[in-house]
Formats: C-alpha cells, sequence, structure tokens
C-alpha cells in the first residue's frame, strides 16, 4: 500500500490564470468508541498537518476545481452503511474483473460524448474503493478459515462529521510527468492547460478506435504493517501452526472506458492481448487519505485519520475478529458479529486457544 503525504492543492478551474490557496477547515477531534459511529482521532500535534479537503477535486495538471454533484438512482440508506450512494457504483454496461480490482465499459456515449465522459468521471472519482483485510489460514491444503474485513467506513467520513467532509482529492498528471497521455506508449507530451476537461475533449477526438481512458482510485497513508503485526500476534495466540496470509486488496480500484471496436471479434480479442495497439489515458487518480500522514512521516509526533486510526480500529476488533478465527470463520466479519461477541459477555467463559486438529464438535479433524 503506497504511503503518500497528502499537500495542499490549489483550485484553478480551466478559465483561471491563477491558483487560489484551499482552505482548510477545522481540525479533527476525538470521539466515541463505538465502531458503527464516524469520528476521527484525536490530533495531538497539528503544527506540521496539511489542510483537510472538503471533497475531491479536477482541474489541470496537479490543480484542481471541485467536482459537480450528478443524480443518479440512489439505493435505500441502511443504518451504519458508509455515508456513500452506493446507486453510483452502478455503470452502465460494465463488467468487472474475477478479483474485483477493475470495472470496464464500452458503451459508445462515453467514447463519443465528452459531457457523458466528463460527469461519468467526475461522479465516479467521488465514490471510494473498497479497502479490505483478509485473513486465511491453510494446514494440509485446506481452509481452517477466511476472513474478510470491509474497511471502507474508515475512508468515507460522514458530510457532517467536524472538520468537514471527505478528505478524498483528484490528483491530475502533472507537467513534464511521464504517464499514458493518449498514445501507445508512456511520454511526457502533450501537456495540457484545460485539466480534466480537456483530457476528455482529445480522447473523444482521438480518430481510432483502439482508445481507453481510465480512472484509478488510490488509498494512501493507511498502515496495513501495523494491522498484519497485530493479526499475526493475535492468530499466534490461538495456538495456530498453520499457514496464515493476510492481505489488503483494494476493489473497484480502476475504471476503464474502452471505445467499441468495429473489428471483428477475433480481430478485437487480439488487441486485448497487445497493449501497444490501444491509445491509452490514464491521467487522473482520485486519492483516498486513511491518514493526513503515512506511519514513517509522523515520526512520533500527530497524526489526524479520515474516519478512525488503525490503533482504535483494532481496539475495538481484536477480541471479535480472535473468536471468528477460534470458530473458524468463513466470510465477512461484520457488525453484527460485533453485536453478538459484544451480548454474550464478550470473551467471559470462551476459551482463549483451540486444538485445531478438532472439528467445530470436538470430533477429530477428517
Amino acid at each position: 500500500m503506497e504511503k503518500r503525504t497528502r499537500k495542499p492543492v490549489a483550485a484553478l478551474s480551466p478559465s483561471s490564470s491563477a491558483p487560489s490557496t484551499v482552505t482548510p477547515t477545522a481540525t479533527p477531534t476525538a470521539a466515541p468508541s463505538s465502531p458503527n459511529q464516524q469520528y476521527t482521532d484525536e490530533l495531538h500535534d497539528d503544527g506540521d498537518l496539511p489542510p483537510s479537503y472538503s471533497g475531491p477535486s479536477l482541474g489541470p495538471s496537479s490543480s484542481s476545481t471541485s467536482v459537480p454533484t450528478t443524480s443518479s438512482p440512489s439505493l435505500p440508506t441502511i443504518p451504519g452503511m458508509p455515508p456513500v450512494d452506493f446507486g453510483l457504483y452502478r455503470i452502465p454496461s460494465v463488467t468487472i474483473s474475477s478479483d474485483n480490482m477493475t470495472l470496464t465499459t464500452n458503451l459508445a456515449q462515453y467514447s463519443y460524448s465528452a459531457p457523458s465522459l466528463l460527469n461519468l468521471i467526475q461522479t465516479q472519482s467521488k465514490l471510494p474503493p473498497h479497502p479490505q483485510i483478509r485473513i486465511i489460514g491453510k494446514r494440509d491444503g485446506r481452509t481452517d478459515f477466511d476472513i474478510k474485513i470491509s474497511m471502507m467506513r474508515y475512508l468515507a467520513r460522514h458530510p457532517e462529521s467536524r472538520g468537514g467532509g471527505g478528505w478524498n482529492y483528484v490528483k491530475m498528471l502533472g507537467p513534464k510527468e511521464k504517464g499514458w497521455r493518449g498514445g501507445k506508449q508512456e511520454s511526457q507530451m502533450p501537456s495540457v492547460n484545460g485539466g480534466l476537461e480537456e483530457w476528455v475533449n482529445r480522447y473523444v477526438a482521438e480518430e481510432s478506435k483502439e482508445k481507453s481512458f481510465t480512472l484509478t482510485k488510490q488509498v494512501i497513508n493507511w498502515n496495513t504493517e501495523y494491522l498484519e503485526g497485530q493479526i499475526r500476534n493475535l492468530i499466534a495466540g490461538t495456538n495456530y501452526k498453520g499457514k496464515l496470509t493476510i492481505t489488503f486488496p483494494v476493489t473497484h480500484s480502476k475504471l476503464i472506458v474502452q471505445c467499441p471496436s468495429s473489428k471483428p471479434w477475433y480481430q478485437a480479442l487480439a488487441a486485448c492481448f497487445s497493449p501497444t495497439q490501444t491509445r491509452r489515458f490514464e491521467v487522473i487518480t482520485a486519492v483516498w487519505p486513511y491518514a493526513a500522514l503515512s506511519s514513517e512521516e509522523t515520526s512520533g509526533q500527530g497524526n489526524a485519520w479520515a474516519v478512525k486510526s488503525e490503533m482504535a480500529f483494532w481496539a475495538e476488533w481484536k477480541d471479535v475478529l480472535k473468536f471468528a478465527v477460534l470458530d473458524k470463520k468463513s466470510g465477512w466479519l461484520s457488525i453484527e458479529d460485533y453485536i453478538e461477541f459484544a451480548m454474550s459477555a464478550g470473551s467471559q467463559g470462551k476459551k482463549q486457544t483451540r486444538d485445531w486438529d478438532l472439528d467445530q464438535n470436538g470430533s477429530p479433524r477428517s
């Protein structure tokens, strides 16, 4: 997981001649201990921390302007869900990769209508990716437990949170920065002054049908090393001796718009395996900070988190996770697991380890 410092970004509209400074919002403060409540941990020393962002931004090069709101059918609001309009994830004519990382659409209007593509990218840049923790324990080729934890709620700040809304922002490919600028290979040219709108116009105007436009979503400053260490120590305490695999996948992290091909199906298929034939526009990244600074950059000083620190998350969920492991759970660790654990008097009366050679009923593992 890449760690980067979230730095202030100057706001600049395509027609502006000079950037303006982003105004810092109020400092995040401490909050209740409920795992289902949005809050930000206390900032101990805010002298060197960057300002929080009021929302994602778009604009020329590394500068930005605010993203307009678009209307879309919304799903019912369920208590405890992240403050996200999940209906906006439903993109027409979209396919998703087997690992749920990449969404691809070849709807013609996105490649032939600049307003349609611009609206799509602006809307999707406001939706967070889905960071997760996945914990798999295996012995003798068989799976003992396979647990997934959703971390989206720790990226998406509630609009009414103290300090304002989300910290997410948009970064455009900067001047002289090497990248995919509409060619068949990475380059530092062309350079544009009109930000996202100009890149969208260039993509639509590109005559080749072998072209694609990509939005990437990136989670930064998430201390996965700390979490992995805590998880390994926790599971070691259960006397587990199998192979433990811990990963931190981020699904729904890339959206690719592909131009519908007029070639016969077999030529179109061949082009998919020949990336050099495609003119790629990969000029925009939606950045979602878990914290204001990476763990290396804090050096014992204060930090601020979009919603809650990794330490606070771990304090709330470690016992629930431990007994999910002991129960050989397979699936998502959810708020229902937390409620069940809390209502059963927590860890009182429960074994802290288990004989992993016995099944759930105490019989020898076959």
